[in-house]
């Protein structure tokens, strides 16, 4: 990411849609990402709140994921 004539620029093809602009840029909506995940969900971002939201949502369904991998059945967990 750099100024370049009053404006951002971004060097495509060092991205890696990790969100970091979005999260440093001061003004909403000047860099809009879509990134597309091995899923084939489609993620659209261009607020740090936004990012900050989808961010929270994905680790919380990592989370989940582990949990339920140790514990398949809730009595597995009681116990």
């Amino acid at each position: 990411m750099f100024w370049r004539a009053g404006e951002v620029g971004i060097t495509r093809e060092l991205c890696v849609y990790c969100g970091a602009c979005v999260l440093s840029c001061i003004l909403d909506d000047c860099i809009k990402v879509v990134r597309k995940r091995l899923t084939g969900e489609v993620e659209r971002f261009s607020k740090p709140r936004e990012f900050l939201v989808l961010q929270h949502d994905v680790n919380g369904g990592k989370r989940c994921q582990r949990v339920r991998d140790v514990f398949p059945k809730a009595e597995d967990y009681l116990e």
